[in-house]
């Protein structure tokens, strides 16, 4: 009889656990894992990348779908959804001297 060990995953954002596997007893088991990266919390100051204007916004949800993960980020009564790509934590002062 095998005995498969606790295995604790950790989230990249905040460092807590967010998935465990209890401990079993099988002869032959086989797991599948998804490891989702979260690069943005919920209450971070962000930024799109494709705002000529560079106003900061806030990430207000976090969706995951079979496709992905998005984000929702808001701007006084104005929420949309982005993937983390079009997303960054510093402000483009280029981008935003120019338009």
């Amino acid at each position: 009889m095998k005995t498969e060990m606790k295995k604790i995953y950790k989230c990249d954002y905040c460092d807590k656990p967010y998935h465990q596997n209890s401990i079993k007893n099988t002869n032959s088991v086989n797991y599948d894992y998804i490891v989702l990266s979260i690069v943005f919390g919920i209450g971070d100051s962000v930024y799109l990348k494709t705002d000529p204007e560079q106003e900061e916004r806030l990430v207000t949800g976090i969706n995951v779908r079979q496709n992905g993960i998005t984000y929702a980020v808001s701007r006084l009564t104005d929420e949309t959804w982005h993937y983390d790509f079009e997303i960054s934590k510093e402000r483009d002062i280029i981008k935003a001297t120019s338009s």
